[in-house]
């Protein structure tokens, strides 16, 4: 989750904004090289090493949207070990206890 955010800071600084819409969106923003021109800064190479960056650690994709409905910036989570929403066993960017 930590490797994510700061993907999307590193965006935010670049752009003046996150990435806005879904998994769909974060992952053509974050994973392919930046718009033809590359990078504010003149890089091409893209925020995410690979789409396995966007896997939590038991094999699922991490789920994002953005503007968040629960956190002001944008929400991020994972599924958890069940593989299931919106469990207990849940992480994300919301909560104090995750």
């Amino acid at each position: 989750m930590s490797l994510i955010s700061k993907a999307l800071e590193e965006y935010k600084l670049d752009y003046g904004k996150y990435p806005n819409g879904s998994q769909a969106v974060l992952s053509s923003n974050l994973f392919v090289n930046p718009v033809t021109t590359g990078r504010p800064d003149g890089s091409r190479k893209p925020y995410l090493a690979d789409t396995n960056s966007f896997m939590d650690p038991w094999g699922n994709t991490m789920l994002y949207t953005c503007p968040g409905s629960r956190n002001v910036l944008y929400d991020l989570w994972s599924k958890g070990p069940d593989g299931q929403d919106q469990t207990g066993d849940d992480l994300n960017n919301w909560s104090s206890d995750h």
